[in-house]
């Protein structure tokens, strides 16, 4: 929805909100439909990290969430690109139940979930490290209710980008940035679906030595990515894990990623190794500020990048597990610059 069209919808919307006595028409946090219709959009868009997962994604993150211009969600959101998420949900606008199960996972493991639970190192992950539920409630609320009443009236990705900028802009606020960005390995999937949401967005596909991604892959014990049936070839990787299904998740997630990134312009693209990151840092950050036209700052220099563990397949994977994968997967990785 455009202009003057949006707009007309936005104050017809505020208006029957108000005839309903509903709180929601004088909300704080997105001041209504008009949050939706009359949103500043940034100048630049938002930044997306994905891989195949155990690829460097949470580093790059938390290296990016140093820029003091640019916000990183703490945590992979999984609201977007998960099953039944935000993509899905645009896509499946009119199915009730597809609503019903996005705003029950709003309300529950996107917005906070417990990792280890009853053991040491339990935390909580989720939307609640950057937003209260204070905060996600009336602009969650809104966009339930204007995909509930909006009809034909409303344009799917554009009432998703402005539901994400309106979700975002109290963190982005609070560390006084002027941009957001979020990691998610599973992002890799949707990099053609997250375009439509934002045209000027950013996303970064951030690889490393396939040897290395199996060998974090066994030590972790779990599937990084979830199968998704809109690629077939991924419905093998749920259960148990072994050493060679885990080799063959690798190729073919980035068989999947080469796929998707193939549907967009090279300007919203990046792809970058982690092993560049670690072993010259000043030269990849600075190509990495150039895609993203950000200055490069003494915080992202000093960056910590040990937890790259470069290399650790060849104290990890025995001498049968490397000659499987070079046999198996050793052209995939001489095509993606690693020595065989």
């Amino acid at each position: 929805m455009q202009g003057s069209r949006w707009s007309d919808f936005a104050r017809s919307f505020r208006h029957f909100l108000c005839r309903q006595g509903n709180p929601l028409a004088e909300s704080p946090a997105a001041d209504c439909a008009f949050a939706f219709g009359h949103l500043e959009r940034p100048s630049r868009g938002p930044v997306f990290i994905g891989g195949t997962g155990r690829s460097g994604t949470t580093v790059l993150a938390r290296l990016l969430g140093q820029h003091p211009r640019i916000f990183v969600y703490r945590w992979e959101t999984q609201l977007i690109a998960a099953p039944g998420g935000l993509i899905d949900l645009l896509r499946n606008l009119h199915d009730v139940g597809a609503r019903k199960r996005f705003s029950q996972q709003m309300r529950g493991p996107w917005f906070q979930r417990v990792l280890y639970a009853g053991q040491p190192e339990e935390y909580k992950a989720g939307l609640c490290a950057d937003l209260s539920w204070e905060e996600i409630e009336p602009v969650l609320a809104i966009f339930e209710n204007l995909v509930k009443l909006g009809g034909d009236q409303i344009h799917p990705f554009r009432l998703g980008a402005e539901f994400l900028d309106v979700l975002s802009r109290p963190a982005v606020r609070r560390a006084k940035a002027h941009r957001w960005g979020e990691k998610t390995p599973r992002n890799i999937f949707y990099i053609a679906q997250l375009r439509q949401l934002f045209p000027n967005l950013r996303f970064v596909h951030i690889l490393r030595d396939g040897r290395d991604v199996v060998a974090s892959m066994l030590e972790n014990g779990f599937w990084p990515i979830a199968p998704s049936p809109e690629y077939p070839g991924t419905l093998r990787f749920r259960g148990k894990m072994s050493f060679e299904k885990a080799v063959d998740y690798w190729v073919e997630m980035l068989k999947i990623a080469r796929h998707s990134a193939a549907q967009v312009p090279p300007e919203n693209y990046l792809e970058i190794r982690l092993e560049d990151l670690a072993k010259d840092p000043a030269a990849s950050l600075k190509r990495l500020m150039d895609f993203l036209d950000e200055p490069l700052t003494e915080e992202l220099l000093q960056f910590d990048l040990s937890r790259a563990r470069a290399g650790r397949w060849r104290r990890d994977l025995s001498a049968a597990q490397i000659r499987y994968f070079h046999r198996h997967a050793g052209e995939v990785l001489e095509r993606e610059g690693y020595a065989v």
